[in-house]
């Protein structure tokens, strides 16, 4: 059972609220250009995002609720199935990473997407998902992408995923992704951002 909640919300995404709260609401008219908004989100590392998850995996499904924080180069990410039926939550301080699962002792590893890949049975890209998130690539890797008429991404193509991005909203003079879709051969993940919160 701990493999469909935690898997679910990693996958898609798989957290102290951050100082200041930050309201969605209708984009301004920009003309900003994609460098002058990559370099605005690469400048954007504390951050709470809160949102829903709809997996689906070969013939099988799950809904999950997520809670990721977002604080220099340590995240936590809880994630949540519905009536109270578990949570998995994921805590790194930057080098080493805590899993915990209900009812089931903490298991604290170097590499998350290893230790992932040996408990869930799957690649899940968490340190891609941090810049994927805020409609960025990573800049560890390759990556292609297209933009839309406002230059933002719209759809990005890194480490074996397709991430499309179906809705943005302005938080905090940024423009931030509500509605994502990732995709991979084995997986289909649909996000909705209901909150994001920003914060130093």
């Amino acid at each position: 059972m701990w493999k469909r909640y935690l898997g679910a919300g990693l996958i898609a995404g798989l957290t102290i609220f951050i100082a200041g709260c930050a309201t969605t609401g209708r984009l301004p008219v920009s003309d900003l250009s994609w460098d002058q908004r990559a370099a605005g989100l690469a400048a954007l590392d504390h951050w709470q995002a809160q949102g829903r998850l709809a997996i689906r995996a070969d013939d099988e499904s799950w809904n999950a609720s997520l809670n990721w924080r977002q604080t220099g180069e340590h995240y936590e990410i809880q994630v949540s199935a519905p009536l109270g039926q578990g949570a998995a939550r994921l805590v790194s301080d930057g080098v080493r990473v805590t899993m915990e699962l209900p009812d089931e002792p903490a298991v604290i590893a170097d590499d998350v997407e290893l230790l992932l890949q040996q408990r869930l049975g799957w690649y899940v890209p968490v340190n891609g998902l941090r810049y994927w998130l805020t409609g960025r690539p990573d800049p560890r890797y390759v990556s292609q992408f297209e933009l839309d008429g406002a230059s933002r991404l719209s759809r990005l193509q890194q480490g074996g995923w397709s991430i499309v991005y179906q809705r943005y909203a302005a938080v905090d003079g940024l423009e931030l992704p509500v509605k994502i879709e990732l995709l991979n051969p084995r997986l289909r993940v649909r996000m909705v951002i209901d909150d994001w919160r920003m914060g130093s």
